[in-house]
């Protein structure tokens, strides 16, 4: 029964290990695509403004 215990533990904190990574990675995709966006609304505002280089 302890030894039970002990996997099913170690098995939640790797499950919670994986999920927190797995949130990590979805919100470093989410910040690129914001910085992508922004790049692309800075270049179009530059562009309607005529000082586009």
């Amino acid at each position: 029964m302890h030894i039970a215990l002990n996997a099913y533990r170690s098995q939640r904190v790797s499950l919670s290990t994986y999920i927190a990574l797995d949130t990590y990675r979805s919100r470093r995709v989410s910040l690129s695509t914001l910085r992508q966006s922004a790049r692309y609304n800075a270049d179009a505002e530059d562009q309607s403004s005529g000082t586009y280089e």
